[in-house]
């Protein structure tokens, strides 16, 4: 499967979809929670943690599950240079930083990282 340094990477995890961006080498860098903080009204599904930035080889985050290049939102927004993306992405790795399902997640940061907006599905 064709990749460029600076592609979003959508893995396919089930129900989910978890999203990295890809900085060369078969290297992704990407953003997962690493701590759970349960909601103080006691409501699902605005999971908050603490999160990290990762970078690692693409075919161990994806392990047996499938994944695409998905630049989805090329067509409404314009992605900064790669070597400035990779840059960027590779100079937040193992960043702490808070996790947010609803509002700082991984299609977030990789967003952020292709377009410098922090835009999702």
């Amino acid at each position: 499967m064709g990749r460029k340094p600076g592609d979003l990477i959508e893995i396919f995890r089930g129900g989910h979809s978890c999203w990295a961006v890809y900085v060369g080498g078969g290297n992704v860098v990407y953003f997962v929670i690493t701590e759970y903080y349960p909601s103080p009204s006691g409501l699902a599904g605005n999971a908050v943690g603490g999160g990290k930035v990762l970078k690692k080889n693409l075919e161990d985050v994806v392990e047996k599950d499938r994944w695409r290049v998905n630049n989805f939102l090329d067509h409404k927004y314009r992605p900064g240079p790669a070597d400035d993306m990779v840059k960027k992405a590779c100079s937040l790795v193992d960043t702490d930083l808070q996790y947010d399902l609803g509002d700082y997640n991984c299609d977030r940061f990789a967003t952020e990282m292709r377009y410098g907006l922090r835009v999702g599905r």
